[in-house]
């Protein structure tokens, strides 16, 4: 038996950010500890007025403690001082010790501007691009369109680059169809 008391090597949320009210976070000791339960935790933080802390699993070093019910903000918790007894009946942490923050984000980004091409006439391969401007950082996964009205076709300009995490550039490259001639613009 080690005559060390235990510690916490890591403790954090099993993701930094999530878009839920509910999130696990982990917690390792640095020596097998028992005693370890939900009423040794405090969720501290601006998203943590309505966190409700449940069910904690594990053993040994590795535990999980779920949390609920969370509010938009920033959630941590703090693991109270000398809660889990190892083999030698010695009590760690030494001292209250805090998680890594969660950012909890409920609202969707939304856009906030859409600029396109200047008011010209474009010929066939001439490419048109359209700036799409997010309220917060997003990730785009697969090849998302903007749906275009060009004369009596529809066509569809598509993701081509972000130029940092708020901002996405649409490209369209003109076709010789005579069913996009359009005279009052995109």
């Amino acid at each position: 038996p080690s005559h060390d008391r235990p510690t916490v090597l890591t403790f954090a949320p099993a993701s930094t950010l999530i878009n839920t009210t509910s999130a696990t976070f982990n917690l390792v000791f640095s020596q097998s500890v028992t005693g370890i339960d939900s009423t040794d935790f405090i969720a501290a933080g601006t998203g943590a007025s309505t966190c409700i802390i449940g069910a904690t699993t594990g053993s040994g070093t590795n535990y999980s403690i779920s949390v609920s019910s969370c509010s938009e903000g920033t959630v941590y918790l703090t693991i109270t001082a000398n809660v889990g007894t190892n083999g030698s009946s010695q009590t760690g942490p030494t001292n209250n010790t805090n998680s890594t923050t969660l950012t909890i984000d409920l609202t969707a980004p939304t856009i906030s501007s859409i600029t396109g091409p200047t008011n010209a006439n474009y010929t066939p391969t001439q490419q048109l691009n359209f700036t799409v401007i997010f309220s917060e950082s997003v990730t785009i996964t697969n090849t998302p369109r903007i749906q275009l009205t060009l004369g009596s076709a529809i066509r569809y300009a598509s993701l081509v680059s972000m130029s940092d995490s708020k901002t996405a550039v649409f490209r369209y490259t003109v076709t010789a169809d005579q069913s996009e001639a359009d005279l009052n613009g995109i």
